[in-house]
């Protein structure tokens, strides 16, 4: 997966996933293109779910807003 999306959009994810016969547990990697929330926010998600979580090193400057919180 390329970025992360919105917390608000965590809905829609799971419905995008479900559609393909998947859910967030099926992501094994996600790449954050840069560290702005909008690209973000669900990182935490997809962690949780088990995905390998990367970014640039100078995005994890962003903190919470890396993990959508």
């Amino acid at each position: 997966m390329v970025d992360a999306g919105r917390p608000a959009h965590v809905g829609q994810l799971r419905e995008h996933l479900a559609d393909s016969g998947r859910s967030v547990t099926d992501v094994r990697a996600v790449l954050l293109t840069h560290g702005h929330p909008d690209h973000t926010g669900l990182a935490h998600t997809f962690r949780q779910g088990g995905a390998d979580v990367r970014g640039h090193r100078q995005d994890a400057a962003c903190g919470s807003r890396c993990r959508g919180r």
